[in-house]
């Protein structure tokens, strides 16, 4: 399990099985990885992790995160990794109720991601933001 810089973000790719590995291997169009010595085993993966990272990070690179996400989808688990603006924007995240105004003296539109803890069926409301004092 890591995450990779793609051309406009980043990705979290999950390969704990020989059945993962194949799968993305063959998805990057490098399947000589598997032929490699330093990467043919998960422990041969993991001694190697360093120099196997480097590859990976340059092949993720090459593309978009939604051009990952669309070819690896189904195949091994994969995710987008989100920063505040997308994370607000998720409309996962507005239907589960996860997107909370948040109480704040100078910002009466401030919105933030809720707790995903649920007390007695409510998520608990964020607390009050203080400004900061120079």
């Amino acid at each position: 399990m890591q995450t990779f810089p793609t051309a406009d973000g980043w990705i979290f790719v999950a390969c704990m099985t020989e059945r993962f590995w194949l799968a993305l291997i063959d998805a990057l169009s490098r399947r000589e990885l598997g032929e490699d010595a330093r990467f043919a085993t998960q422990a041969a993966r993991l001694e190697h992790r360093e120099a196997l990272t480097g590859l990976l990070d340059a092949e993720f690179r090459r593309r978009s995160t939604a051009h990952w996400l669309a070819a690896l989808s189904g195949l091994l688990p994969v995710a987008p990794i989100n920063d505040l603006r997308q994370a607000l924007e998720n409309p996962f995240v507005a239907a589960t109720g996860m997107v909370r105004p948040a109480p704040h003296p100078a910002r009466p539109d401030l919105r933030v991601l809720a707790t995903p803890v649920k007390i007695d069926g409510e998520r608990p409301l964020p607390a009050v933001c203080e400004p900061l004092k120079r």
